[in-house]
């Protein structure tokens, strides 16, 4: 189950570099940050915590496993 440790849609803005590094302070360096792979680009309003699947670069639809990460959508 994910942990939501950021969400933005009031104001509209996203998230900001400020805001993330903020939100990083109590997290490993070596921790996955994963993305959702889209086309276009939209500010960031959501940040969880949570166990997710983890493909490789050049994804094949085969996922290499599960991962404690943060995904930022």
């Amino acid at each position: 189950m994910s942990k939501k440790i950021f969400e933005d849609y009031r104001t509209g803005g996203g998230l900001t570099v400020g805001m993330l590094q903020k939100l990083l302070l109590n997290y490993p360096n070596d921790m996955k940050v994963t993305v959702r792979v889209l086309d276009e680009h939209f500010p960031a309003r959501i940040v969880k915590e949570g166990d997710y699947k983890i493909y490789p670069f050049g994804c094949n639809g085969v996922a290499q496993g599960k991962e404690e990460c943060l995904r930022i959508e």
